[in-house]
C-alpha cells in the first residue's frame, strides 16, 4: 500500500487543519491510498497479517474470546463480518495497513474486526461528515463540502465503494484516545475494484495539548481568542 499525491484533497484537509473552534484545534488527516496489486507480490506486511488472521481463524479459544467480547453497535452501523471470507480478511488487511501508513508512530498490527464497523450505507456517511464541517465552520459548508464530495466521488467513485469506521481505544492506543482528544471521527472509503481507498479523520484538540502546540509550534506565531485559555484541560 502507498499513498497517492491528490491535489484537491489535499487543499480540503490543509483548508481544515489548525482551525480554531470553541472546543480546540482541528487536526485532519485525507489520505489517499493504492491497494496492494493481487497479481503483483504484496508487501511482507501485508502477507504477514494475512497469514496471521487465517493461522487464528483454527484457534477456538481467540475465537469464542473474540465472539463474547462484541460491543453493541447502533443500527446504522453492521458488524465487520466473519473473517473466514477472503475478501473480508483481505479488507481488514487494507484497514490496518493503511491505519498503520497515515500514523506511522503508532503500531495496528493487532487490531481485528471487532475494532471496525461497516457503515450501512453511503448517505449516513455523508450526513455524518456535513454535520461535523458544518459545526466546525459555517463557511465551510455546503460549497467545499460540495468540493469535498466530488473530489472524492472521482477518486473511489463513492456508488461502488464499502465505507468503514475504525472504533477508538477499544484495542490499544491511538492517536483519536490521546488525552486533550476533545472529539474525533474517522471513515475509510473502500474501493476493491479500483484498488483505492481513502481515509478521511479529524480530531478536535484541547488548546493546551501537545498536539496543538506542535502544531502551532511549526507556523508564525498565532494569537488565539482569549476565550481559548479558560478551557479546561482534558
Amino acid at each position: 500500500m502507498e499513498f497517492i499525491n491528490h491535489g484537491g484533497l489535499n487543499q480540503v484537509i490543509n483548508d481544515l487543519n489548525g482551525l480554531i473552534t470553541a472546543t480546540g484545534v482541528i487536526m485532519g488527516t485525507l489520505e489517499v491510498c493504492r491497494l496492494p496489486q493481487e497479481k503483483k507480490r504484496l508487501p511482507q506486511q501485508t502477507r504477514w497479517l494475512e497469514q496471521k488472521l487465517v493461522a487464528e481463524l483454527t484457534l477456538p479459544k481467540i475465537r469464542n474470546f473474540l465472539a463474547t467480547h462484541e460491543f453493541k453497535l447502533s443500527p446504522r452501523l453492521k458488524r465487520f463480518g466473519s473473517l473466514k471470507d477472503p475478501i473480508k480478511r483481505k479488507t481488514l488487511v487494507n484497514l490496518i495497513s493503511a491505519l498503520n501508513l497515515c500514523y506511522p508512530e503508532y503500531d495496528f498490527s493487532d487490531l481485528r474486526e471487532k475494532s471496525f464497523t461497516r457503515v450501512s450505507n453511503l448517505k449516513l456517511a455523508q450526513n455524518g461528515i456535513n454535520t461535523t464541517l458544518n459545526s466546525i465552520v459555517d463557511e465551510f459548508y455546503p460549497d467545499k463540502c460540495e468540493l469535498f464530495w466530488s473530489q472524492l466521488d472521482e477518486v473511489v467513485d463513492l456508488d461502488r465503494c464499502s465505507v468503514y469506521c475504525y472504533v477508538p481505544g477499544l484495542s490499544q492506543d491511538d492517536p483519536f484516545s490521546e488525552i486533550g482528544v476533545a472529539w474525533s471521527m474517522n471513515y475509510f472509503f473502500v474501493n476493491n475494484k479500483t484498488k483505492r481507498l481513502v481515509f478521511f479523520a479529524l480530531q478536535c484538540v484541547s488548546f493546551s495539548s501537545e498536539c496543538a502546540k506542535e502544531m502551532y509550534d511549526q507556523e508564525e506565531e498565532i494569537e488565539f481568542p482569549s476565550w481559548c485559555y479558560q478551557e479546561n484541560d482534558y
